[in-house]
Parts: structure tokens; sequence; C-alpha cells
């Protein structure tokens, strides 16, 4: 179910169905090249990972319901760490064991 706001933006009410995609919120760093950032971000997309770019750096890396969380995270963790960007859970609908 979608509710209209007074500026006509639609806003989720409710969760209806699952998809069990997760997702995940990065910031690149500003003196990253881009060959750097494409060398962290390539394993992810090898696995199944897509990002929708927003402005000044922002990302949003979606995380298929097929793909192992763990190894999303762990490769999340590996551009965070070398500089490349930093990260935060935006939603985990993975099931962790």
């Amino acid at each position: 179910m979608t509710i209209k706001r007074g500026d006509n933006l639609p806003v989720v009410s409710k969760l209806v169905e699952p998809s069990g995609r997760s997702t995940y919120r990065f910031i690149k760093k500003n003196n990253v090249s881009s060959d750097d950032f494409s060398k962290y971000w390539l394993p992810l997309e090898d696995i199944g990972c897509t990002y929708e770019e927003g402005t000044s750096g922002l990302y949003s890396v979606d995380v298929p319901a097929s793909t192992d969380i763990h190894k999303a995270y762990e490769l999340l963790e590996l551009g965070e760490s070398s500089g490349v960007w930093e990260f935060e859970e935006a939603n985990c609908a993975h099931t962790v064991g």
C-alpha cells in the first residue's frame, strides 16, 4: 500500500512480500580513481550485486537473495579497509546463520 504525502512523493507504509534481498549504502572516497573503484567493485558484481549511484559519491548496493551475504559483506569491508569507500547496512533481508 502506498500513501501520498502532501508533496505527492510515495511513502511505503508496509511490506507486502519480502524479497530476501539486502541493501547497503556506501560513499566513495573523493580521492579514489575509477580504476581503484572498479578493482573493489567488480568482485561484488561478480557475485551478483548491483548498485545505483546517487549524488556526491553516494551509492546504494543491492545484494540478491541468492548471493552469499557473508561474501558480499566481506567484500564491502575490504573496500572500506582499503580506503575506497565507507559503507553501512540499510537492510539485511538474508537469513544469517
